[in-house]
């Protein structure tokens, strides 16, 4: 018979064949419909494992076709949307110097993430990229600076980010496909994907603007197709489906697992269920209980798979969900998706053959939810058949497998090419450590390539069609990231001193992974870099590179009847006129000098030897106040005793040392250092008084004492 569409729905369960017959352009018949399962597990999620075993059943539903409907040669496939593969991942863009100003620079963002997600995909099955289509993406979110945003047009901020889900499909899906189909005895004329065939006859284009979700509920996987704007968006796939529903009435009720799928069938309808379990026990149960047992189960089943619709749609619900597959016969399943999606009860709907406003078959048929994919496979496969297309880039050509429009996004993806590089890839960042924080400059933006699509300039968003011609000249990548040492510190200004004299200028002073830098030198990445305050006189001289004053010889001299050298003598530091020390902090413009002071003296010797010079008290006496000094050491020089501390050492000297005990200051020690004179007018009695307490001339006085004399008239 002529112009019939023969299609094969190869499933993990199963292979569905259909006879179709076009009644005109739009309009379809179904004279035939036929399931054989697999002998054996020759299908994993939607791959084909064991060609010749597939290959086996193809040829025995192709073979029963022909002795009704004549020889048939070619046939229309699809791949299982659950060999697809999904992947999320992102890509960033630095937009401290400048946002991203239009759509397409935009474009170029998602497009690395798209990239990205290739990589992720071929390096997590360890298989080059190549070896996976990629047939679609969608953006989940925008982010500035980590913070989730709308659109990133114009976006001032540090960090610009593109989250996108991509689906891919493996090409040995593909080649597994051919092979089979040719050890059948068949040639593939028509190609699309599972997804698609149920969206081809259930969703119009018209209506493909709208944000649908579709769901085929299958044996083992529940595949999920998502459209919006004119297109398909996103696919997606759960591992769980009808199958464990099944399996739980099998362990809960022990029935082999076809008997346990039967029981799961009959939930449909009202009617007692009744069943033989495998101790052969017979056992008639009401619907409501066996609901019961799997409620559960079938609650895992819905939050699954709302859970990916609301991934795959950027975490909103759609605005309705259709379902297909025989798993949506699964009772409350629908009711299920409408609270988890928060949608009315009237957007949720279960769709069979009776959708399809242009397919008409056979009474003998079920109209079955589960027959929408299958009849589907053959109509899409004819009216929008995936294929591949060849288009030239820079002269070589490039074969694109086209499952929705091409762009000249694709184009670029599909041959490796590099999005980054492309585009204009940023240059090198440096990392580096200063004073202990770890810092990173970013390199200088790249400049954009050009792309020219048939000789006129084009954008990643063109469309593509067969035969066309890209030319595309590579951006140049951006500067390396560059800055000096002094650029780190811009707070740290050059100073100008005077130094005995001489005119110098300070600059601050750096350390570069352990050893002394200039400002003006290059940071490279993975410095350490440090700066050392030069703020005292001290840090002055050694950045400066001036030495000290040199100080004369030490002096032999006999001390306490022992050899002994008196240390060098030391350097007096003035600024701006006033002695200062080493510690000093200096001032920008200030004069600094240096000067030798030579004496050694007796002072000198007392502290080396650390014994104490005076001892010294402070008292107030009628009011004033008054230091009381003793000296607490007696020196003797070539046979002369002194206790002035300025006395001269020289050398050769023969000094002895004694110290004094230190005893306390007594009361009358006062009158040694004031100007007191008694009064002469007439006779009068005296009394002294320490802490407001009275007091004799002996009595011990400390620091701090309040003293005073009282005069009272003799009577």
């Amino acid at each position: 018979m002529e112009n019939l569409l023969f299609s094969l729905d190869i499933g993990t369960r199963s292979v569905v064949g259909t006879i179709l017959r076009p009644l005109d352009d739009e309009r379809y018949e179904v004279l035939d419909l036929l399931q054989k399962e697999h002998k054996e597990r020759a299908m994993i999620d939607g791959q084909i494992h064991d060609v010749l075993s597939v290959a086996s059943v193809i040829r025995s539903v192709k073979e029963t076709f022909e002795e009704t409907f004549g020889p048939l040669t070619d046939v229309h496939v699809a791949a299982a949307g659950r060999a697809l593969r999904t992947v999320t991942a992102y890509a960033t863009k630095d937009v401290s110097r400048e946002p991203l100003r239009t759509k397409e620079a935009v474009e170029h963002v998602e497009l690395s993430a798209v990239q990205r997600a290739h990589e992720l995909l071929a390096k997590q099955f360890e298989r080059d990229p190549n070896d996976y289509y990629c047939v679609g993406y969608s953006v989940l979110r925008y982010e500035i600076d980590g913070q989730p945003i709308s659109h990133l047009v114009d976006q001032s901020g540090t960090t610009a980010t593109a989250h996108v889900i991509a689906t891919f499909l493996p090409k040995v899906v593909i080649e597994s496909l051919l092979s089979a189909l040719e050890r059948a005895g068949l040639r593939m004329k028509g190609l699309t994907l599972e997804p698609i065939a149920a969206i081809h006859v259930l969703i119009p284009p018209s209506m493909r603007r709208l944000n649908i979700a579709l769901i085929d509920i299958g044996a083992g996987t529940s595949d999920i197709a998502i459209t919006k704007n004119n297109t398909v968006i996103a696919y997606g796939m759960v591992p769980v489906a009808g199958d464990e529903i099944t399996e739980v009435i099998s362990s809960h009720y022990l029935l082999d697992f076809p008997v346990a799928e039967r029981v799961k069938r009959q939930l449909t309808t009202d009617e007692p269920i009744v069943f033989e379990d495998i101790l052969g026990f017979e056992q008639t149960l009401q619907r409501e209980e066996v609901l019961e047992v799997i409620d559960s189960s079938i609650e895992q089943l819905a939050t699954s798979i709302t859970d990916q619709i609301l991934t795959l749609n950027g975490d909103e619900s759609p605005q309705a969900v259709m379902v297909i597959g025989g798993g949506s016969l699964t009772p409350t399943i629908t009711e299920r998706f409408v609270r988890l999606l928060q949608l009315p009860e009237q957007r949720v709907g279960i769709r069979s053959l009776d959708a399809i406003a242009t397919v008409k078959w056979d009474e003998s048929i079920d109209s079955s939810p589960a027959l929408v994919t299958p009849v589907g496979i053959a109509i899409a496969a004819q009216q929008s058949p995936i294929e591949y297309t060849t288009v030239f880039l820079n002269d070589e050509p490039l074969r694109l497998f086209e499952v929705n429009p091409l762009t000249v996004g694709d184009a670029l993806l599909a041959a490796q090419l590099s999005i980054a590089k492309l585009f204009g890839e940023q240059g090198e960042s440096i990392s580096y450590t200063v004073n202990g924080k770890r810092q990173t400059i970013q390199g200088e933006p790249g400049e954009p390539s050009i792309i020219y699509k048939n000789g006129e300039l084009a954008t990643v968003q063109d469309p593509l069609n067969a035969g066309d011609s890209l030319t595309v000249q590579e951006g140049k990548k951006g500067a390396r990231a560059k800055r000096t040492i002094r650029q780190l510190f811009p707070s740290v200004a050059d100073r100008s001193v005077t130094v005995n004299g001489e005119q110098y200028v300070v600059t601050p002073r750096y350390v570069r992974n352990g050893k002394d830098a200039q400002p003006d030198e290059l940071i490279q990445d993975g410095d350490v870099i440090e700066s050392i305050p030069v703020d005292t006189i001290e840090s002055l001289f050694h950045q400066l590179s001036i030495k000290r004053p040199k100080t004369s010889e030490a002096l032999r001299i006999s001390l306490n009847d022992r050899p002994h050298y008196v240390k060098t003598s030391e350097t007096v530091l003035f600024m701006n006129g006033h002695r200062v020390t080493w510690d000093t902090p200096f001032t920008d413009g200030c004069t600094i000098d240096t000067a030798i002071r030579n004496e050694r003296t007796v002072a000198q010797l007392l502290l080396e030897l650390e014994v104490p010079i005076q001892s010294e008290i402070v008292v107030e006496f009628n009011g004033e106040r008054i230091e009381l000094k003793r000296p607490l050491f007696e020196a003797t020089i070539n046979d002369e005793t002194t206790t002035d501390e300025r006395a001269t050492v020289t050398s050769d000297d023969t000094i002895a040392i004694r110290t004094k005990s230190d005893e306390p200051f007594i009361f009358s020690d006062v009158f040694q250092v004031v100007d007191f004179q008694l009064p002469t007018e007439e006779l009068v009695t005296y009394q002294l008084v320490q802490n407001g307490q009275p007091a004799t001339f002996t009595t011990p006085i400390f620091s701090g004492d309040v003293l005073s004399i009282h005069f009272q008239p003799m009577e």
